[in-house]
């Protein structure tokens, strides 16, 4: 004859205290990684701003150097090959 087990009622307590636990323990990761990725996108987004803000700093200083050579190099007079090219015929 086999006898049946019957946990008690205490095993099954146990194993609903556990159950429960996981549950919540599963809601409190799920909300973290909400927070976590709310804060990665925040980070994400002032990386980028200050990226971006470097990146027009730089473009704009190489910019205003490029119109300063270029303006250095308008009041010089231009030099071509041949002495008697008139550069006063070109068009523009």
């Amino acid at each position: 004859m086999r006898r049946s087990y019957r946990p008690s009622p205490v095993v099954w307590a146990a194993g609903l205290t556990m159950i429960g636990l996981l549950v919540i323990l599963a809601v409190l990761q799920y909300r973290w990684l909400g927070e976590l990725s709310s804060a990665e996108k925040l980070h994400m987004r002032d990386r980028m701003q200050s990226s971006a803000t470097r990146f027009a700093r730089e473009f704009d200083r190489e910019l205003t150097r490029a119109k300063s050579v270029l303006r250095s190099h308008r009041q010089r007079p231009i030099q071509t090959a041949d002495p008697d090219y008139d550069l006063t015929t070109m068009e523009t």
